[in-house]
């Protein structure tokens, strides 16, 4: 096993930092376009539909960021199953709309 030295602790912290900075930065883009507060997407409870949805558009877009579905579901409180679900869900609608079946 190696040993990490200082400079290569810092730059991870930094990168753990980082994308926690975009995924608020997502979260509070979201929760402004839906109209819910970010305590309400991040809560444990199921809530109404606008949440659920704005929860679904969070892992969508930090997922297109390159973030790993683990660290978008510690964020949110979720496990990475249920974020995969959720980006799916969405590019499932996406696909739909772009392919003219939602019209």
């Amino acid at each position: 096993m190696r040993i990490l030295s200082n400079e290569e602790i810092r730059a991870m912290r930094s990168v753990a930092l980082s994308e926690k900075g975009v995924l608020t930065d997502i979260l509070a883009d979201v929760c402004a376009e839906f109209d819910v507060k970010p305590e309400q997407v991040r809560s444990i409870r199921r809530g109404k539909r606008e949440v659920s949805d704005a929860r679904a558009w969070v892992c969508f877009h930090a997922s297109n960021r390159g973030i790993s579905q683990s660290k978008i579901g510690a964020f949110l409180g979720r496990d990475h199953t249920s974020v995969k679900h959720s980006v799916d869900r969405i590019r499932e609608a996406l696909d739909a709309v772009n392919s003219g079946a939602g019209q």
